[in-house]
C-alpha cells in the first residue's frame, strides 16, 4: 500500500483555490461551468420530449353501433392521434398516399355483434410504409388503447345477481348406483321402520 503525499491536501486547495479564481474573473467560464448544465437540465428534464402527439389518423366506421361510437369517442381523446372521420376506404386512400393522413383505421361491420359475444374485436389498420417508425409506433398505440377501451368496457358491464344455492351432498351407494337416500327411504318401507340399514354409511362416497 502506497503512502499519500503529505502536500497532497494543500496542493488540491491550491488548485482549487486557482479554478475558482479563474472562474470569478472570466464571466464567460462561470456561464459555461454553473449556468449551461442548469440550461441544459431544464431542457432535457421539460422541454425536450420523446412522446409523439398529434399524429393523423383517419377512421372508418362501418358499423355505426353504440360501442363503435365509443371506440371513436376514445381515440379522439388519446393525445397520440388526430382523428379526421372518413366516409369510406376510397377517399381515404388519397390523403394516405398525398401525406394527409398518416394511416387510417377501419371499423368492420358487426363490431358490436362480436363484442356481444364475447369474441376478441379486431380492426384494421391502414398507414404508410414509407414512415416505418411511424407506422410502428401507430400499430403500438392502436392495440393498447383497444385493449384498455375493452378492459374498461368489461369492468363497467353490470354483473347479474345470482342467488347462492347450497347443493346438497349425495351420497352413491357402491355397487348398484343408487343414491343413499333413496336406498335407505325404500329400505325403511320394506322394514317398516326408520332404522337405517348399517351400509348405507359404510360404502358410500360423497360426490
Amino acid at each position: 500500500m502506497t503512502k499519500r503525499d503529505p502536500l497532497f491536501w494543500r496542493r488540491a486547495s491550491a488548485i482549487r483555490a486557482k479554478e475558482w479564481a479563474q472562474i470569478w474573473l472570466d464571466p464567460s467560464t462561470f456561464g459555461l461551468v454553473v449556468l449551461m448544465p442548469l440550461i441544459l437540465m431544464f431542457l432535457f428534464g421539460s422541454a425536450v420530449t420523446l412522446d409523439v402527439r398529434g399524429t393523423r389518423t383517419g377512421v372508418i366506421d362501418l358499423d355505426r353501433t353504440q360501442a363503435s361510437r365509443d371506440l371513436v369517442a376514445t381515440l379522439a381523446a388519446n393525445d397520440y392521434f388526430r382523428i379526421s372521420e372518413q366516409p369510406s376506404v376510397v377517399e381515404a386512400k388519397p390523403a394516405l398516399l398525398s401525406g394527409a393522413l398518416r394511416g387510417f383505421v377501419v371499423i368492420p361491420d358487426g363490431f358490436e355483434r362480436d363484442l356481444a359475444a364475447g369474441q376478441v374485436p379486431s380492426l384494421q389498420l391502414v398507414s404508410d410504409g414509407t414512415q416505418v417508425n411511424t407506422a410502428t409506433l401507430l400499430a403500438a398505440n392502436l392495440r393498447g388503447t383497444l385493449r384498455n377501451w375493452t378492459e374498461a368496457r368489461a369492468r363497467a358491464r353490470p354483473v347479474a345477481p345470482t342467488t347462492a344455492k347450497r347443493d346438497r351432498p349425495l351420497y352413491i351407494q357402491s355397487g348398484t348406483g343408487e343414491p343413499l337416500h333413496a336406498r335407505a327411504r325404500s329400505d325403511r318401507h320394506r322394514y317398516g321402520n326408520d332404522r337405517q340399514p348399517a351400509d348405507c354409511a359404510d360404502h358410500g362416497a360423497r360426490v
